[in-house]
């Protein structure tokens, strides 16, 4: 199988984990966007007519379509 050096995730670590979890996992593009959001508020940056999540799935299928989003399928497991 080919490696893929497409990133996920990363823990978050600017803040200490919750005793019994990990650390948070979030977007990699986080540093990008902490000027406009905050990662405690859940705040988001909007997108013009995207107000459901059915449409934030559909404008990143327009988007980045060609990019691995669940990684791998084998039979009915990914």
């Amino acid at each position: 199988m080919e490696q893929s050096n497409f990133c996920y995730g990363v823990w978050r670590t600017d803040k200490p984990r919750e005793e019994g979890f990990s650390h948070e996992l979030i977007s990699p593009d986080a540093k990008y966007i902490l000027d406009k959001c905050d990662l405690d508020t859940l705040d988001a940056l909007k997108f013009p007519e995207v107000d459901s999540l059915y449409k934030a799935v559909y404008r990143n299928v327009k988007r980045i379509g060609n990019n691995p989003w669940l990684g791998t399928r084998v039979g009915d497991e990914y």
